[in-house]
């Protein structure tokens, strides 16, 4: 009885077969865009469930972080919540150990490399990126005998070159994003040039007389209230304006700021991130190789090693569908006057659906390639238009502040923000 009661007691303390087959569920907090097909897919694969949780990243974050919570597995968000703080504060599970992911790190478009990695680690992995440029309204161009600007100071003048023609009615604004007014622009122009300073090499100078140039055109002459509605249907200018697919016909390389600078094309990223306490931390970077071996359209904004056309496969399915029809209507001898309106109009179906064909076509993806070569990916950097920048240029725009004035309040704040990062200022 002794013997049968110990082993009995044994038995009680090994784990339950049930428990051990139960499939893994991985719990995440989820604030980037994550692909269900993908999901679901891996489920099909492998048997891991999902557990989407409540709460906002970067806050669920630090609470893991300081408490060691380890039922909370993935963190997915904007970049531009916080990556930077995710990195500088160590947020995160390196995943450079997996050589899945190491190898498809390198087939990423250098600015996605680099806002992944901090200090020779993989901080997370992309989940989508959504690259901004500027979309002009052609035809109001070209009526009032304008052309699409191609800098920052070319674009002011169009700007006043239409309000000066009248050119803009009750339902037409001047930008879709914002207010045409000296606050506005000068905030387009001052966060747009900050991310033009980090692809020269992070350091912002705000003292360069070709700075100061632009800046004081915008308070010369750009109006400080809003001159038409915000109500209007249509604009002269979406900028920023995000892209949904590469496209060599609309999208338009970035502005250039100042002359001798390279424009700078602001990007919006999703991330993923593993909780370094994770109880099912291999499970989740091995999710996120999987995830990171699927690709799609989507996936030509930030994978550079995409080199191949992509069809449309619904324009395909429909060219195969006429074409059997066409076959059919073309071998008839003696077609009625139905038949013949009937092949018309398939031949016009089939020069339609092979006009869009394609989702992004070599011309696409070469365009795209240069185009990508000044991504900045916004990731809550402390170099930022903050309230202390606005501020000051608020003093510049109403005349408190001359051009060196402003210059030095600006200079003085960024350096400050520098010296309190540890960032080296030559």
């Amino acid at each position: 009885m002794k013997l049968l009661s110990l082993m009995l007691a044994i038995l009680t303390l090994l784990p339950c077969a049930a428990h051990a087959d139960d499939p893994v569920t991985l719990r995440l907090i989820e604030n980037a865009w994550l692909n269900d097909d993908i999901l679901n897919a891996y489920t099909a694969k492998t048997g891991v469930q999902f557990e989407r949780l409540d709460g906002h990243a970067m806050t669920e974050m630090a609470n893991a972080f300081a408490t060691r919570n380890d039922q909370i597995d993935l963190f997915t968000f904007t970049a531009y919540s916080g990556l930077y703080s995710v990195k500088e504060h160590d947020y995160y599970a390196p995943l450079e150990g997996s050589e899945i992911l190491s190898a498809r790190l390198n087939d990423l478009y250098p600015a996605v490399r680099d806002v992944l990695t901090d200090d020779g680690h993989m901080a997370g992995w992309v989940l989508n990126l959504s690259p901004m440029y500027m979309n002009a309204n052609t035809r109001l161009l070209e009526e009032n005998g304008l052309t699409e600007p191609t800098t920052f100071a070319d674009m002011l003048d169009v700007c006043n070159a239409l309000l000066e023609a009248d050119a803009l009615d009750s339902e037409t604004s001047m930008f879709s994003t914002c207010s045409y007014t000296a606050d506005s622009m000068m905030a387009l122009f001052m966060s747009q040039y900050i991310m033009a300073c980090g692809l020269e090499g992070g350091l912002v100078d705000f003292t360069r007389p070709e700075f100061l140039s632009v800046a004081e055109r915008i308070r010369d002459t750009v109006p400080r209230e809003e001159a038409y509605k915000d109500e209007a249907y249509s604009s002269a200018f979406d900028y920023p304006c995000a892209a949904s697919s590469i496209s060599a016909d609309l999208m338009r390389p970035a502005l250039q700021l100042i002359e001798g600078q390279s424009p700078a094309v602001e990007a919006y990223m999703g991330v993923a991130t593993v909780n370094p306490y994770s109880a099912r931390r291999d499970e989740a970077i091995a999710f996120l190789e999987f995830y990171a071996s699927q690709t799609s359209a989507e996936s030509y904004f930030y994978d550079a090693s995409l080199t191949e056309p992509v069809k449309n496969d619904r324009q395909a399915k429909l060219l195969q569908d006429i074409a059997v029809r066409l076959r059919t209507l073309e071998a008839i001898e003696d077609p009625t006057a139905e038949q013949r309106d009937e092949l018309e109009a398939l031949r016009q179906d089939q020069a339609n659906a092979e006009q869009y064909l394609w989702l992004i076509t070599e011309e696409d993806i070469a365009f795209y390639r240069d185009f990508a070569q000044n991504l900045s990916i916004a990731e809550a950097a402390p170099v930022q238009y903050d309230e202390s920048l606005r501020a000051s240029a608020g003093l510049f725009l109403s005349g408190v502040y001359d051009s060196a004035a402003f210059a030095k309040a600006c200079q003085d704040h960024i350096n400050m923000i520098y010296q309190e990062h540890g960032i080296a200022v030559k």
